[in-house]
């Protein structure tokens, strides 16, 4: 029944037509909600549409309504991200609601747009302009952003320096985004100068040395440098003019010059001096005769200096040496002077050592090596000697002083120390174990030093953990795994080790097969539970099937489709189908039954139904029709001459439901019935053995299950006769049972010989569809039922079945009531 009161009407009749009648009311009330799916939870960027249509749209279901509403609410909350809640609800006509979430993760990962001023080029470092402070010059799509000043990097190229200045620009979440202003510094301008006041002096020697501290000079970027630059001659008679030229350089290589005069004339005799007296160790280092060692001048010309001669005089071991030099200008005149030199031997031969030498392992200290000394006297060759090393140890540094001694001939001698450092500062060596990706965190192995290979070159190398740093985009999750290797001076190496989990299966799902179920009686639906199974490999499984388990399936075939998705959104499906069937209901026979070839007799279906349709399927015998009422609940129809018939009856409900019910009976021959079940007290004949041999058979109920007498006899007597007046032709196993069960008791009391040949019909062109001894007969109908216990209308195995129980119930003239 649909939603809403239905009111039902019922009359009883008695057989004189004698009638009443009573109402009642069914008020039927929908209280269920509606189911409703959510769209899957989204991520979106700030100013993209919110709309359901770019989000994703609920969808509902409703046993009882066929389009529930579906609406929505939104709440915003957060800011970077923004999180949208979107509650999705299902409403249905009778205002049953049910609801689910939906999450809309707004975000914003869009740098700002940045200008900065542009670029320009100044002269010097002092014009270079102050950073711009101001916030302007930065915007953004989702909200305000300022520009702030971050620094300027300098980068020279020759006197070109080229300033990189950075903005950056900041928007409300954070997103940054930086741009550049270049400055360019090139001094081209050249400095100014100006040389020291002409001058007149006596002699070339009067010549006063060049002085840049006199030099007058600027620029417009900084002090600049002052150089001399030459000095030209021009000579007249004894005159000389001098020339002298000047430079003015700036920091960038811009100069200017200019000239100072300086007339040279010269009256004055030279002058000459020796040079100082000198001692010496030895006789071989008597220096030769120099007259460049002689200091000689003239006022105006130029002074030829020459050696004279040496005298000797000896005291002892000291040698003292004369020695006379002479000037002379170019006009003749001159003057000598003497320079003493002293020949003594006091000097300690001179020693240097090999360098000093850093070594990182005590294993690499060098052997001592006197052909890496240098050592000298001044009289003779020293001999050269290794003392010996001591050591001195400041934690992980041995210092090895070695000592090495010269000795001349005359016993004089001299010592140098080599300075020999053991310092190790080398790191060690390390390499960690490869790369390794897992499915899950579960799966991330252990660390294991002993995978790590370390190596030192001056010893043994421990090995550590020093820990894991985990980095998450998105499902993936980056784990850095750092190992250190340290030798025993401290020195230490690290190296990491990458491990990436991920997960890329898809969990595993299990769909029950087919489902094949019987609506409850009169009812459109059927409550359909089910179980799919569903796993991951990394842990929790969201199932969701559609329709869920429990629900009310609709006659005919739903698919159901089922999908397992796990933390990472792997995803797995599968469908099967359900099928709800309305099966054939019963009616009960007329009782009692109608007489062969008679007119006006009834049948009478349920009360309370929209529609009804009558319909006669199938007949053993002639003449049997409906006469009126086809669409009524009851239908007049006309008996057959012999035989039977099955009546069928389609009802639907307001809703639209349909339901079939069958009744098979047949007409009652007024007692010309051969045989057995000719005698009216035929009932009372049955013996304990009649029913032994009944129990032989495959005997059928109406539902299929098998159907035995093994109580008492009178029990026995009554259940069979009850048993035999319930036939009926929804299952044609039910029917052929009763008519093989008589003609099973003919054969047994004589009223039929097993050998008797009877027609047969056709039955699967059984003995070319002729006839059949009724011996055979009962062995292939028996064959039949114990193969298929339950043929309904739409069972293939029915049409032979049927076949049998027409063979049948000619052979034992149409009728099977004792």
């Amino acid at each position: 029944m649909g939603v809403g009161p239905h009111a039902i009407l019922c009359t009883a009749s008695d057989c004189s037509g004698n009638s009443t009648q009573c109402t009642f009311y069914v008020f039927v009330q929908d209280t269920n909600p509606p189911s409703i799916t959510c769209p899957t939870n989204i991520t979106i960027q700030c100013g993209d549409s919110t709309s359901p249509t770019n989000t994703g749209m609920a969808t509902a279901h409703d046993v009882c309504d066929s389009n529930p509403r579906v609406t929505y609410s939104d709440a915003y909350s957060g800011d970077c991200p923004k999180t949208l809640t979107r509650t999705w609800i299902a409403t249905d006509y009778n205002g049953n609601t049910n609801t689910c979430p939906q999450i809309i993760t707004i975000q914003d990962t869009n740098p700002p747009s940045i200008t900065v001023p542009a670029s320009r080029t100044v002269q010097c470092f002092g014009d270079v302009p102050a950073a711009d402070s101001s916030t302007s010059g930065a915007s953004d799509t989702c909200g305000p952003a300022s520009r702030t000043f971050v620094g300027d990097t300098y980068q020279t190229n020759g006197c070109v320096i080229t300033i990189t200045r950075t903005y950056r620009a900041t928007d409300a979440c954070g997103n940054t985004n930086t741009a550049t202003q270049t400055i360019t510094i090139q001094d081209t301008n050249k400095p100014s100068i100006t040389a020291p006041a002409g001058t007149t002096v006596q002699c070339f020697g009067d010549i006063p040395a060049p002085d840049t501290n006199a030099v007058v000079a600027s620029d417009n970027c900084g002090t600049p440098t002052k150089s001399f630059v030459s000095d030209t001659y021009a000579t007249n008679g004894c005159v000389i003019t001098v020339t002298r030229t000047y430079k003015a350089t700036d920091f960038c290589g811009n100069y200017n010059t200019d000239t100072q005069t300086i007339t040279v004339q010269d009256t004055n005799r030279p002058s000459i001096t020796a040079p100082a007296p000198v001692s010496v160790q030895c006789f071989g280092n008597i220096p030769a005769p120099d007259t460049n060692a002689v200091t000689a001048s003239d006022n105006c010309g130029t002074v030829t200096k020459s050696f004279v001669r040496d005298t000797y005089a000896t005291n002892g071991c000291v040698i003292t040496i004369t020695r006379t030099y002479r000037a002379t200008d170019a006009c003749g005149n001159y003057n000598t002077d003497n320079q003493t030199i002293t020949v003594q031997d006091t000097n300690k031969p001179s020693i240097t050592a090999p360098g000093p030498v850093t070594v990182q392992c005590f294993g690499n200290i060098p052997a001592p090596d006197t052909n890496a000394v240098v050592a000298s006297d001044n009289c003779s060759t020293p001999t050269k000697s290794f003392v010996g090393d001591t050591y001195a140890t400041n934690g992980c540094v041995i210092n090895v002083t070695r000592t090495y001694k010269a000795t001349d001939r005359c016993g004089n001698f001299n010592t140098d120390t080599q300075t020999i450092t053991v310092q190790d500062t080398n790191k060690p060596s390390i390499t960690p174990p490869g790369p390794v990706t897992v499915q899950c965190f579960g799966n991330i192995p252990a660390p294991d030093t002993n995978a790590v290979t370390a190596s030192d070159n001056c010893g043994s190398v421990t090995k550590s953990l020093v820990g894991d740093t985990y980095a998450t985009n998105g499902c993936v999750i980056t784990v850095t795994r750092t190992y250190k290797a340290t030798d025993r001076c401290g020195n230490y190496a690290t190296t990491n080790q990458t491990i990436t989990v991920q997960d890329t299966n898809k969990p595993t799902i299990m769909c029950p097969t087919n489902i094949v179920q019987a609506a409850p009686s009169n009812q459109c639906t059927a409550i359909v539970n089910y179980t799919v199974t569903a796993a991951d490999n990394c842990g929790n499984v969201t199932l969701v099937c559609t329709p869920p388990p429990g629900s009310a399936f609709p006659v005919g075939t739903t698919t159901v489709n089922c999908k397992a998705t796990d933390a990472c959104s792997n995803s797995a499906s599968c469908s099967f189908t359900v099928t709800v069937y309305s099966p054939t209901n019963s009616l009960p026979p007329p009782n009692p039954l109608p007489a062969c070839d008679t007119s006006m007799n009834t049948l009478t279906g349920p009360p309370g139904f929209a529609t009804y349709s009558w319909s006669i399927i199938s007949s053993t015998g002639p003449n049997w029709a409906i006469t009126s009422g086809t669409n009524s609940q009851t239908v007049t129809y006309t008996a057959g001459s012999s035989g039977s018939a099955t009546f069928q009856l389609i009802v639907t409900t307001a809703s639209g439901c349909r339901f079939v019910y069958q009744v098979t009976f047949a007409c009652n021959a007024g007692g010309s019935t051969p045989g057995f079940w000719g005698n009216k007290n035929g009932q009372a004949l049955l013996t304990s053995a009649d029913f032994t041999a009944l129990n032989t058979l495959c005997l059928r109920t109406g539902d299929g299950s098998d159907r035995d007498f093994k109580s008492t006899l009178s029990k026995n007597k009554s259940d069979f006769a009850a048993w035999l007046q319930a036939r009926t032709a929804v299952n044609m196993s039910y029917m052929l049972s009763s008519h093989l069960a008589a003609m099973k008791l003919n054969v047994l009391h004589g009223f039929a010989s097993p050998a008797k040949v009877v027609p047969i019909g056709g039955c699967g062109n059984l003995n070319g569809g002729n006839s059949i001894t009724i011996a055979d007969l009962i062995t292939f109908a028996n064959n039949a039922l114990c193969a298929d216990g339950y043929t309904p209308s739409q069972d293939p195995n029915r049409t032979l079945q049927e076949c049998y129980k027409n063979a049948l119930a000619n052979a034992n003239g149409n009728t099977v009531h004792p």
